[in-house]
């Protein structure tokens, strides 16, 4: 069962550490998109605004996917744990009765 616990938050660690990376690539990307703001005439820029917003917010989606699932990971992790809790309580109970 530790096993399992511990794979578990070794995915858990790999999904905040995608959610680390995908913002930090959001961030660059906005950095990138400043720079060729700068740069580029309008015409060209309203085309490379529209594709970042698209990328942008094909990122976002893949965060908030990552924050779920990481979240779906958690509330199993807490219901493994009450589960285990309360069958350790049961066999101390049934452990009592046998004395």
């Amino acid at each position: 069962m530790q096993d399992n616990t511990i794979k578990i938050q070794d995915n858990l660690y790999h999904f905040e550490q995608e959610i680390r990376n995908n913002e930090q690539i959001i961030t660059r990307l906005r950095e990138l998109k400043e720079n060729i703001k700068n740069r580029l005439d309008n015409h060209y820029l309203q085309s490379l605004e529209t594709e970042f917003r698209v990328i942008e917010n094909r990122f976002s989606s893949s965060i908030n996917q990552l924050t779920e699932t990481k979240q779906n990971i958690n509330n199993y992790l807490n219901n493994f744990n009450t589960k285990k809790s309360a069958t350790e309580i049961l066999v101390q109970v049934l452990d009592w009765f046998k004395e």
